[in-house]
């Protein structure tokens, strides 16, 4: 694999733009009701959006790295040389799967979802102290939680990420895709 993927953080920038219907229709009001409070009064909502995209799309980024730091560190301990491949399987699989879901309301990965679910419930309190202030730190707290939101579509592009094997492989295709979310 090149040091510079484009066509891998191309692909990723792609999934997340045809990806932020989803995005908007499952997270909008969530978003958008926490930016509020944190932009009640204030004179600069914009600032306020993009502090928070900005921190969301870093957490997206933080997540890549370590997927692909602990896939390379076992990578290397085990010498398991397809490791990268059987993961791109798995996504290729994944978004069969997902596509299913859309199409038919197939609940196959719900699973996945609700063990997400249990990391957010634990993130969340967290988040929700985050969308609470009215600074930049806050933003920036709630921006890097919500990447743990459960999210099929997040955790397909963390599959993809992983696969890298390098953890600054990793982060750029997340932040590719968090770009594309935007």
């Amino acid at each position: 694999m090149n040091l510079f993927d484009w066509p891998l953080w191309t692909a990723a920038c792609m999934a997340g733009m045809l990806g932020s219907g989803h995005c908007f229709a499952m997270c909008g009001g969530i978003a958008g009701s926490l930016g509020a409070v944190s932009a009640l009064g204030k004179k600069n909502p914009l600032r306020h959006a993009i502090e928070f995209n900005l921190a969301r799309v870093l957490g997206y980024g933080v997540l890549g790295a370590l997927a692909a730091g602990v896939v390379g560190a076992v990578d290397t301990l085990g010498n398991f040389a397809a490791t990268g491949t059987w993961l791109r399987l798995a996504t290729a699989i994944m978004v069969a799967l997902l596509g299913l879901r859309f199409l038919f309301n197939w609940r196959g990965l719900d699973f996945i979802e609700r063990a997400g679910a249990v990391i957010w419930s634990r993130i969340s309190p967290i988040a929700m102290r985050a969308g609470a202030r009215e600074d930049g730190a806050g933003r920036l707290a709630l921006g890097l939680c919500w990447g743990f939101l459960p999210c099929g579509l997040v955790y397909t592009a963390l599959l993809t990420a992983a696969s890298t094997g390098r953890p600054v492989s990793g982060y750029v295709t997340m932040v590719f895709f968090g770009i594309g979310t935007l």
